[in-house]
């Protein structure tokens, strides 16, 4: 059939029939988002699916579009692991589930913590002790797959409200075992406020 598939993480990102056109295999989410942006058509084998597409192949603009939504199949652990990270942030035990046993986490005041239920165990005495819960977002920024069962994933965090109100760099290394992938490592690195400005004194 001419096909020339893409495949990461254990299944086909999308295929090309020749130069003709690309076929593409998403999760539900990304793949509502696509066809409601447009950037993908029905697939001809299950036109009624959001989760296959079609993109067809007539100029540089397709081809640039087509490489940049292979990279968001490529990206699909990484980006789920970020928004479960966020969905997380209120529940102790969720949290600790993204976790691999001998985690270690990193705070951004440089406190260490290692091991999943280390880190439950300290969660859960700070909030019994009156730790705030900030409304915190999450944006996913960009990741790397070194190796079948590894990656690097950067993103941003940002504290709304409460003394800690800021934005932070959120650094991740993922590892998959045989169920999922989870954080094996997480640190938080501030990122410094540019000074407010001086105004300057106008003399007559």
């Amino acid at each position: 059939r001419g096909e020339y598939a893409f495949d990461a993480h254990s299944h086909e990102l999308g295929h090309l029939h020749g130069d003709r056109v690309a076929h593409f295999f998403f999760d539900r989410r990304l793949g509502a988002e696509l066809h409601a942006a447009g950037r993908v058509g029905p697939h001809p084998v299950a036109p009624k699916s959001i989760k296959l597409g079609a993109r067809a192949i007539r100029s540089e603009a397709d081809v640039d579009d087509i490489r940049a939504m292979l990279r968001l199949g490529y990206e699909r652990p990484a980006r789920a692991i970020v928004a479960e990270l966020e969905a997380a942030l209120g529940d102790v035990d969720a949290l600790a589930e993204l976790l691999t046993e001998h985690a270690r986490i990193v705070s951004e005041h440089g406190v260490v913590v290692v091991g999943r239920e280390a880190f439950r165990t300290a969660v859960t005495a700070a909030r019994a002790a009156g730790a705030p819960v900030p409304e915190v977002s999450l944006t996913y920024d960009s990741a790397e797959f070194p190796a079948a069962d590894l990656a690097f994933v950067s993103a941003t965090r940002t504290v709304m409200d409460g003394p800690g109100a800021g934005t932070a760099k959120l650094t991740l290394t993922l590892r998959r075992d045989e169920q999922r992938w989870r954080i094996a490592a997480m640190q938080t690195t501030p990122v410094a406020q540019a000074p407010a400005p001086v105004p300057l004194a106008v003399s007559d």
